[in-house]
């Protein structure tokens, strides 16, 4: 077995941990409640990413690496220059040299698509569901209005919910994710409001899509009434096993 990927893992997860520390030490210019929200979500989106990576192998799973070590690499450029974001952007670059080379791409990833797996669109809803939160805290560094806070509860929330193919869950990723978009980019005003309620509207377009809601609620087969075989056509051992002679009637009858 490859060690990169394991390589890959740790580094991404020490990235984001690093970064996560480093805001919980001296988050500025993001205040108390947002720098926590994002190291949070940073540390939540590196753990599902690598998890993917080892376990499924999935080319979304690289993707997903790919933005977080990306975002750990952006919140060290912002926030003040010390041994937390030092050793962070390190890690991120170190995980971003070994994600562009193609070295997860010749042995480890799938090429094509897992069979039974999601589709694109519903891992795209999940995972953008649980990045809002961080959309929340980088649009608006100082505060979360309140209405912010009900958007990022109800977004990991239905994350989870559709996780379990939840249909109250897509329904209200459909229609309260949207209004709850809406409510927050107004009360969080400009520049940040517009940017939360985009990206709520956004994800509340791609939950009205075909793939996800076949992924939640998938089609039953139709059900058709059963048609006797002739016993003339059955094998004579499977029905005498089954107690029938050849014409089909009970054996003690015959």
């Amino acid at each position: 077995m490859p060690l990169i990927p394991f390589i890959v893992s740790a580094l991404v997860v020490a990235s984001a941990a690093l970064s996560a520390v480093g805001l919980a030490m001296d988050g500025d210019p993001f205040a108390g409640a947002p720098a926590a929200v994002l190291a949070v979500s940073l540390v939540v989106h590196a753990l599902i990413a690598t998890t993917g990576l080892l376990v499924a192998r999935s080319r979304w799973a690289r993707r997903h690496d790919l933005g977080v070590v990306g975002a750990s690499l952006a919140i060290g450029l912002v926030v003040p220059l010390d041994g937390w974001s030092l050793a962070a952007s390190l890690a991120a670059g170190g995980a971003l040299a070994l994600l562009a080379g193609p070295w997860l791409r010749r042995g480890w990833i799938r090429h094509l698509p897992s069979t039974d797996g999601p589709p694109t669109q519903a891992i795209v809803l999940v995972i953008g569901l649980l990045a809002l939160p961080a959309v929340a805290a980088v649009s608006s560094p100082m505060d979360l209005t309140a209405w912010s806070w009900v958007l990022v509860g109800v977004a990991v929330v239905l994350a989870l919910g559709l996780s379990r193919a939840s249909i109250a869950a897509l329904w209200a990723s459909r229609l309260i994710v949207p209004a709850l978009g809406a409510a927050a980019g107004l009360s969080e005003g400009i520049p940040g409001g517009p940017v939360i309620a985009a990206t709520a509207i956004a994800l509340g377009a791609v939950a009205w899509t075909r793939e996800v809601g076949l992924s939640v609620a998938p089609l039953d087969p139709r059900k058709e009434r059963p048609v006797p075989t002739p016993p003339e056509l059955m094998d004579p051992s499977i029905l005498e096993a089954a107690g029938y002679d050849d014409r089909g009637r009970p054996l003690e009858d015959s």
